[in-house]
């Protein structure tokens, strides 16, 4: 775990890192893979934890030091506060 975390404090110039409960940004739904920011967040994302155990827990670290693209509405203003804060990597998950 400390590996894990010198090596993304690395990096990028920034080391901060937050996290965002994807449920408190696009309301509750059945499954993961049924949510548009959810399928953006996977396909932007530099660490993958998904469809694992029986729940098929999602985490996704975003690289805020990358060109992100595409950035749909519901998640924009979160990245950006998150870059005006010089936060380096956002964590989506599921909360559980």
């Amino acid at each position: 775990m400390i590996q894990f975390w010198e090596i993304t404090a690395n990096a990028a110039p920034q080391s901060a890192i937050q996290e965002v409960m994807m449920q408190d940004v696009v309301g509750d739904y059945d499954t993961p893979d049924t949510v548009p920011e959810w399928a953006w967040v996977e396909q932007n994302a530099s660490f993958h934890h998904a469809d694992n155990g029986k729940d098929g827990i999602w985490e996704f670290m975003i690289n805020l030091g990358r060109n992100l693209e595409n950035i749909p509405e519901k998640l924009a203003a979160i990245i950006a506060k998150a870059r005006a804060e010089n936060v380096g990597y956002l964590m989506f998950h599921q909360g559980t």
